[in-house]
């Protein structure tokens, strides 16, 4: 701010002793109730703030990583955690009804 004097400039201000420690009134915000924060936390599930061109340019970025041995262990685990009994049996039928399709 070339040339002017600040609005604040030699004015000190001081937290009074009754507010001292405690969250300030402007500081406390909005308490939700549970089944409002559940309601939130449902509604962002699966939510990408990403477009799809944005996620291509990450994806290309990311290409050619080299992850440890530690990493591949974990996305291993959790790839064997995800596929239950159900989940292959539905993968399955859809391929082969993918094949019975393509081969007519």
């Amino acid at each position: 701010m070339k040339g002017k004097v600040p609005w604040n400039k030699g004015k000190h201000y001081t937290i009074s002793a009754t507010l001292k420690g405690k969250p300030r009134p402007w500081q406390k915000g909005k308490h939700l109730s549970v089944e409002h924060r559940a309601a939130i936390s449902a509604a962002l599930k699966g939510h990408h703030p990403c477009s799809s061109e944005t996620r291509e340019k990450i994806s290309i970025g990311l290409k050619g990583r080299i992850v440890s041995p530690e990493t591949r262990a974990k996305m291993s685990a959790a790839i064997r955690a995800a596929m239950t009994p159900e989940i292959r049996a539905k993968m399955s039928a859809r391929a082969i009804a993918r094949w019975r399709r393509l081969k007519t």
